[in-house]
């Protein structure tokens, strides 16, 4: 999970609300890539996600991998499953959310093979994050692996959040900016001087272009790209500096919910199919 908390409640949100896909997340990923106001509008209880990858010139394998997402009647993620199988074994990872009344997450649970991880989160009357633990759950032990603290400031269009240690030590400074048509979020970590930036470009409401750029002794960028056809999301193409890497196309129900995506790779010359399955309220 690229930001652990939940502080973009400022932000203005111009995707359509009947996209099922948030297109500000990686997609595929456990803690969620979907629109919850869709999810809720939909009343979706749950999402599977089969895949199945060919290198160019073989056949289809079987549907293998597996991601499982259920949700609230809120649309909020519940739980989120991921399943990978290999030859002689399973890999199985999961992470549970919990949410208060006023809908904010205050407990997550992370399982993976003989791990289980807790965080809990703490917030102020303005609903901003205020402390994060992090807790390795053990049978008869819990040790807290971290504790984090946060503060804010704020001008018109420019939030601030410093993260400090539980030394109270700031290693990290999060900024986040938005004006018309745009929007950018920049990570960066005082020890090392190195950051992440993302940058969102609209058009028409409409999030056109997604930039990426992390700088840890050298300089990485890629983009990801969005192409619409009445009104939901088409085609997402992945560009590492100018090279196309990788493309995905969005194929539809007659009701409107995405039934594949199907997953170019350019680079490794595969490609990968992704299977939808919706379970409702």
């Amino acid at each position: 999970m690229r930001i652990s908390f939940l502080l973009l409640a400022f932000l203005i949100t111009v995707q359509s609300s009947a996209q099922i896909l948030d297109l500000e997340k990686e997609w595929f990923e456990i803690d969620g890539f979907f629109n919850k106001n869709s999810i809720q509008k939909r009343g979706i209880k749950s999402i599977s996600i089969r895949s199945s990858n060919k290198y160019d010139g073989q056949k289809i394998k079987t549907k293998k991998d597996l991601l499982i997402f259920e949700f609230y009647p809120s649309g909020q993620l519940k739980r989120g499953l991921k399943v990978n199988e290999f030859i002689n074994k399973l890999d199985t990872m999961s992470l549970s959310f919990y949410y208060d009344l006023e809908n904010r997450l205050y407990k997550k649970i992370e399982h993976f093979k003989y791990y289980t991880f807790a965080y809990y989160y703490q917030y102020n009357k303005q609903g901003e994050l205020v402390r994060e633990f992090k807790i390795d759950v053990k049978d008869q032990a819990s040790d807290t692996l971290y504790m984090r603290s946060y503060s804010y400031e704020q001008n018109d269009s420019l939030k601030i959040q410093f993260v400090r240690n539980e030394n109270g030590k700031t290693f990290q400074t999060n900024r986040y900016l938005i004006k018309p048509n745009f929007k950018s979020i920049k990570i960066s970590y005082t020890q090392n001087q190195s950051y992440l930036l993302d940058e969102f470009f609209y058009q028409e409401g409409r999030l056109k272009e997604w930039k990426v750029s992390a700088f840890y002794k050298d300089l990485n960028e890629m983009s990801f790209r969005y192409s619409f056809k009445q009104n939901e999301i088409d085609e997402q193409d992945l560009y590492k500096g100018n090279i196309l890497t990788l493309k995905r196309a969005i194929l539809y129900e007659p009701e409107g919910l995405i039934k594949n995506v199907v997953e170019r790779n350019y680079a490794e010359q595969t490609i990968r199919i992704y299977f939808f399955d919706y379970n409702f309220y």
